[in-house]
């Protein structure tokens, strides 16, 4: 079976930041609970390094894509690695209504992250 992604692995934006990550607690993983895209979609990102470099910081999960097929829970497929996403990065403040934010972070798989393969359901 392939690896999946669950709480217990990270997602980084390319400046550094960690996406704090909510799971399915319905299907666990070696402890951590399965990740799917809905999970992970509009999860907050802390630590991003970007405003170094004076470049806006992101916020939050805005897409993310990579999910299974056949493995599913509640009807949505858990994701798999190579995982890629993207984290929004919000508009400057006093910008016209309306206007587009500055173009969001790349997000991946962060090093150290343990993969699971070894599937339990709850």
């Amino acid at each position: 079976m392939p690896a999946l992604l669950t709480t217990g692995d990270t997602l980084l934006c390319s400046y550094g930041g960690k996406v704090t990550l909510a799971g399915a607690p319905k299907l666990r993983i070696a402890g951590g609970m399965a990740l799917t895209a809905s999970h992970v979609k509009g999860c907050p990102v802390v630590g991003c390094g970007a405003g170094a470099s004076s470049l806006p910081l992101c916020t939050a999960v805005s897409d993310v894509s990579g999910a299974a097929a056949k493995l599913q829970v509640a009807g949505e497929g858990v994701l798999l690695p190579p995982v890629s996403g993207q984290a929004s990065v919000p508009p400057p403040p006093g910008g016209p209504p309306g206007a587009a934010g500055p173009p969001p972070h790349p997000l991946s798989l962060g090093p150290g992250s343990p993969l699971q393969s070894k599937v339990s359901a709850a």
